[in-house]
């Protein structure tokens, strides 16, 4: 997997996402822009050792410091006003950042080992990270790209893009695609609803005294755009009462639906038939929309090309299980069907050392497996860690890659 960092680096989710990867035994490579870019960067800080808290919910792991810039900054700003007063402003600055985060994904798909080739790689991004590669062009790399992951950015035109045509899926629309986004993302969800007062994305779409842009109608998730673009075979899952990080609210749902994806892509517009008579996974996943070919699938709400499959679902948190569980704990709570102990609700590391998995899962949560110093080696000999290139005439410093145990 190569995974593409939101705008404030492998920070809060984006670390919870690589290291859940590692734990479904994926080589995760993150290249980090946030360390070295003159465009924004953030004090790191030095390898971390077994004494340094290195838990699943440390929110930064590698930064010692706040983002700063050397001369032009492509620094985001969301706030819907400024955005909308100086809208020219940020439609550029979107852009520029599209394009180094662009450069950034290409150099590093380009340098990885040669067995990537042969084994596939998942592409995955979150918010900012999503958007790069919603957009990304990856047909250069044709079979070697098995599946991409769009994690809370809903892949519609709204402010982040210059012109409708930049919101456009970029890749190949055969590459299995799954869509996680919470219904109250602050950023990139739908407009307002029930206690949600709406998402950035549709405030400024809205905002027509200030000429917003945007499509008007944004639903929030990427189930249109795939349906109407022909991805093949897509899965977009909401997940009721989210924001823009899913897993504070939903991090066994998520991790379910991203081990399910993981583990076989082009599967994943069935995922409710597989789960159907799963006694947690089908009571708590309910069908939204399916789009599929006419006469297909009885079970379709919108007609797609020949071999499409796309489909819709909401998966609900359940009570039972809070976030901060341990997941195979969950998991193993549900197989069993027994209660899990109050005082293992209370403290975690306790239930983990009571079923004598904590080393096992520190293991599996480490962010790259031992079995990846081959895949670094490689990539060394290949590069230097910090390369210049150009993207549409400006100068970006991409950063291959930086690698923590934790």
């Amino acid at each position: 997997m190569v995974y593409m960092h939101g705008s404030g680096g492998l920070t809060w989710h984006n670390a919870r996402y690589a290291r859940a990867a590692a734990g479904f035994s994926y080589v995760v490579v993150c290249p980090d822009e946030m360390a070295g870019s003159r465009f924004r960067s953030r004090a790191t800080r030095a390898l971390l050792t077994s004494r340094d808290a290195t838990g699943y919910w440390e929110n930064s792991l590698f930064y010692s410091g706040a983002k700063s810039a050397e001369g032009e900054s492509l620094e985001f700003n969301t706030k819907v006003d400024e955005v909308l007063d100086d809208k020219e402003h940020f439609k550029t600055l979107y852009q520029k950042v599209y394009f180094v985060r662009r450069a950034e994904l290409h150099f590093t798909l380009s340098r990885l080992p040669r067995f990537a080739s042969h084994v596939g790689v998942v592409i995955m991004g979150t918010s900012e990270g999503a958007m790069t590669v919603s957009r990304f062009d990856d047909q250069r790399y044709g079979s070697m790209i098995v599946g991409r992951i769009i994690a809370s950015y809903a892949a519609e035109f709204c402010y982040m893009h210059s012109r409708p045509e930049d919101a456009l899926l970029g890749g190949q629309k055969d590459v299995p695609t799954l869509n996680l986004i919470g219904s109250h993302d602050e950023f990139f969800g739908p407009p307002a609803h029930g206690t949600f007062s709406g998402s950035a994305a549709s405030i400024i779409a809205g905002a027509a005294v200030k000429q917003g842009w945007g499509k008007v109608n944004i639903t929030g998730n990427a189930y249109r755009s795939m349906a109407e673009q022909g991805v093949l075979s897509g899965l977009t899952v909401t997940f009721p009462g989210a924001k823009h990080d899913i897993t504070l609210s939903h991090n066994h749902a998520v991790r379910d639906i991203f081990l399910d994806f993981l583990q076989q892509p082009h599967r994943c517009a069935s995922v409710l038939a597989r789960w159907e008579t799963h006694p947690f996974l089908g009571a708590h996943a309910i069908l939204v929309r399916k789009c599929a070919p006419a006469g297909t699938d009885d079970a379709a709400t919108d007609e797609g090309v020949p071999g499409q499959r796309v489909t819709w679902i909401d998966m609900r948190a359940n009570p039972k299980y809070p976030p901060t569980l341990p997941h195979r704990v969950a998991i193993r709570s549900r197989a069993t069907e027994k209660e899990i102990p109050e005082e293992s609700l209370a403290d975690e590391n306790e239930m983990l050392k009571a079923l004598g998995e904590q080393a096992h899962a520190l293991t599996a949560h480490s962010v790259v497996h031992v079995g990846a110093k081959a895949a670094l080696a490689a990539m060394h000999k290949h590069s230097s860690k910090l390369d210049l290139h150009k993207a549409h005439g400006e100068e970006v410093r991409t950063h291959t890659a930086r690698f923590r145990l934790g």
